[in-house]
């Protein structure tokens, strides 16, 4: 897959914000 970094980046942080509000990680990503 080649993702842009700055995606990635988001989309980690995203994933981060989801499991600090106790939900699965996936969901920081929709």
């Amino acid at each position: 897959m080649n993702i842009p970094k700055h995606i990635a980046i988001i989309m980690d942080g995203n994933g981060r914000w989801a499991s600090l509000q106790g939900k699965k990680r996936v969901y920081g990503h929709f």
